[in-house]
Order: C-alpha cells, then structure tokens, then sequence
C-alpha cells in the first residue's frame, strides 16, 4: 500500500504489553497528532534513530490517555510507544 501527503498513519501492536517502533520509508515525514499508551514504571514515548534508544528530552511518560501532541517524525529519526496496561499506539498524517 503506496501512501500520499494528507493520508492518515496509525499503528498499533494489537496487544497490551509490549512497545512500537515506526520508521517511515525514506523521504516520508509523518506528524503524529495523537498518543495512546500507559507505563508506569519507565518513559512510554520517545524518539529513537535505531541506535539510541531515546534522545535526551524526548522521552514522557503519559496515563492512559490520548496526547494531543505534535511530533514530526522521518526516517532518520522516527518515534516509539511502549505499553504496560494499556495497548500502544499512535495515530498522525503524511505531510511529506
């Protein structure tokens, strides 16, 4: 499936636990616009490269919620989500 500026991205991992890593394909930017996950015990949102496992002042814990936010994400530098009680996930739209 082949996505166009303006389509909407979202992903999940279809189970509570656990943690999504999204890297767009080259040259696609994504603004993630809505957050969804809980963990208590560490950081639940954050950016990552591959390498390093978070930047520094990238990563919050939220609640169980959804975050408005606005993050822009490539695919040098794209986003996770890690859940705990609560299924991970985020949504956003191609704007590149």
């Amino acid at each position: 499936m082949v996505l166009a500026v303006g389509d909407v991205v979202s992903s999940n991992n279809g189970a509570v636990t656990g943690r999504i890593d999204y890297q767009p394909a080259a040259g696609v930017e994504i603004l993630v616009t809505a957050l969804f996950g809980y963990n208590s015990t560490s950081h639940n949102v954050g950016l990552t490269d591959g390498a390093a496992s978070s930047y520094p002042n990238t990563t919050t814990s939220v609640d169980y919620a959804v975050l408005s936010t606005k993050i822009g994400i490539t695919n040098s530098l794209y986003i996770f989500v890690q859940g705990n009680t609560q299924v991970p996930a985020f949504s956003g739209i191609q704007i590149k």
